[in-house]
C-alpha cells in the first residue's frame, strides 16, 4: 500500500497536514504517545520541554530514515538499474574527494544520490535521465571555478530554512527548465531580434 500527500491540495480540502497524519494515525491504530515513549527509549527522540510534538525532539538519524523511507516509497518510471547508473554518471561528472574548506564530498555514493533523486521525483516530476545527467555537465561546466558550487546532493535537493519554514530549492530543476535556452551575452540576444 502507498500513501501519496500532496501539500498543495490541502487547501482545496481546508485541512491540515496535522491533521491528515492525526487521521492516518487513527486509520491504521498508532499510539502516537507510545510511539514517542519507544523512541525515547531507543534513543532516536529526547525529550524537550519546548517540542511540539509530545515534548520530544527526533534525532538526525530517525529523520535521515524517514527521509529515505519516503524516497524508497516514490514511484519511478525508470528502473532501479536505469536511476543507479544515472547517479553512477552524474557522480562521475563531479570533482572528486572534499570540497574544498568543508568536510563534504562533492558526491556522495550512487546510492544516496538515487535516494535524493527520487526525493527530487516526487516534489517535481520525473525527467529524462540522460536530461538529468545533461544538466548537472552544465552545472559543473558553468561553476568549477565558483567555490560556492554546490555538492552534488544539494545540487539535486536543497532544504533551506528561512524563518522556521523549511524551503526546497533545487539547481537541477533551474538547469532542466532552462536547458533549451542558449547562453547569449545581451549583445547577441539584442541583434537577434533585428
Amino acid at each position: 500500500m502507498t500513501i501519496n500527500i500532496d501539500l498543495d491540495k490541502l487547501d482545496k480540502y481546508s485541512i491540515s497536514l496535522g491533521e491528515v497524519l492525526l487521521s492516518i494515525a487513527e486509520a491504521y491504530k498508532i499510539d502516537l504517545e507510545e510511539t514517542a515513549r519507544m523512541l525515547i527509549k531507543t534513543r532516536e527522540a529526547t525529550e524537550d520541554p519546548l517540542a511540539v510534538n509530545f515534548g520530544i525532539r527526533l534525532d538526525r538519524i530517525i529523520h535521515d530514515r524517514v527521509t529515505g523511507f519516503i524516497a524508497d516509497s516514490t514511484p519511478t518510471k525508470s528502473s532501479a538499474e536505469e536511476l543507479l547508473e544515472c547517479a553512477r554518471r552524474m557522480k562521475a561528472i563531479y570533482p572528486k574527494g572534499k570540497k574544498p574548506g568543508t568536510n563534504s564530498y562533492w558526491a556522495d555514493s550512487p546510492a544516496l544520490i538515487v535516494e535524493r533523486l527520487k526525493l527530487f521525483f516526487r516534489k517535481y516530476g520525473e525527467y529524462p535521465l540522460n536530461d538529468i545527467v545533461t544538466a548537472t555537465q552544465k552545472y559543473v561546466d558553468d561553476n568549477i571555478s565558483n567555490p560556492f558550487m554546490r555538492t552534488l546532493t544539494y545540487f539535486i535537493l536543497k532544504n533551506d530554512v528561512k524563518t522556521g519554514e523549511v524551503e526546497k530549492k533545487s539547481d537541477l530543476l533551474n538547469y532542466l527548465e532552462l536547458q533549451g535556452e542558449q547562453d547569449e551575452s545581451p549583445d547577441e540576444a539584442f541583434l537577434t531580434l533585428f
